[in-house]
């Protein structure tokens, strides 16, 4: 298919969705375009179960072509949707996500390429990854069927992994091994509400902002960037 058809929006909610997100989700419901729907809310879940769920519910409720999948602390307007759907480099990817930065401290953006390393200076271009996550991105029925015919009958098409990697990595690694390309568009750049600490700096009498800093986005960069440079050798 040459774009993406009809499109189903799904959403996995925890127990406390951000309110800017809620806010955005029902401005992209009210904007949807003919043919598209809007799957009811997972909420409670484990992120890799209510990513299963929502899929399930995609596969088996509707006939669309295309699932959009959003985490519930990101923002974004229904332009968004529509820059990512119709943009015809997008086309040729069987999952394609928007722009955004990771929630760790440094927040960089998410664009792990393959072959190792991360790429900082994307620009407006799409460009291919080693995957992407799951927090404004388009996956198409076809790549849900290819990934399928991967894990086999009975088992789950998003899994946390005992190396630490999350359900967004398990399932781009099989649909890449089913010949799936997976792609982020740098032209569609999406917000990440984050927790901050906010403290006061009585020396500048100005509030200063922090977050924890945690190194596992960036310890997966550096393995990714090993692997490659052994692969060069």
């Amino acid at each position: 298919m040459e774009n993406f058809g009809k499109i189903a929006v799904g959403c996995r909610m925890g127990d406390r969705p951000d309110p800017r997100f809620v806010q955005c989700l029902l401005h992209l419901a009210m904007n949807m375009r003919r043919g598209d729907v809007v799957l009811a809310p997972v909420i409670e879940l484990p992120a890799h179960w209510a990513a299963c769920a929502m899929a399930k519910q995609f596969l088996t409720k509707t006939t669309c072509d295309t699932l959009l999948m959003l985490d519930d602390d990101m923002t974004f307007t229904p332009d968004h949707l529509a820059m990512l759907r119709d943009n015809p480099r997008n086309w040729s990817y069987g999952i394609v996500q928007g722009l955004c930065v990771s929630s760790k401290a440094g927040h960089g953006p998410i664009v792990l390429m393959d072959g190792g390393g991360a790429k900082f200076d994307l620009g407006d271009e799409t460009v291919e990854t080693l995957m992407t996550g799951l927090a404004f991105t388009l996956v198409r029925r076809s790549t849900f069927e290819a990934v399928r015919g991967q894990v086999g009958p009975g088992s789950l098409l998003f899994a946390w992994q005992p190396t630490g990697r999350g359900e967004d990595h398990y399932f781009c690694h099989y649909a890449r091994a089913a010949g799936v390309r997976c792609a982020v568009d740098g032209g569609v750049v999406i917000g990440h509400r984050l927790p901050v600490e906010v403290t006061w700096n009585s020396v500048t009498r100005e509030p200063e902002y922090s977050t924890y800093t945690s190194s596992s986005f960036f310890d997966l960069i550096e393995e990714l960037n090993e692997k490659h440079a052994n692969q060069e050798e």
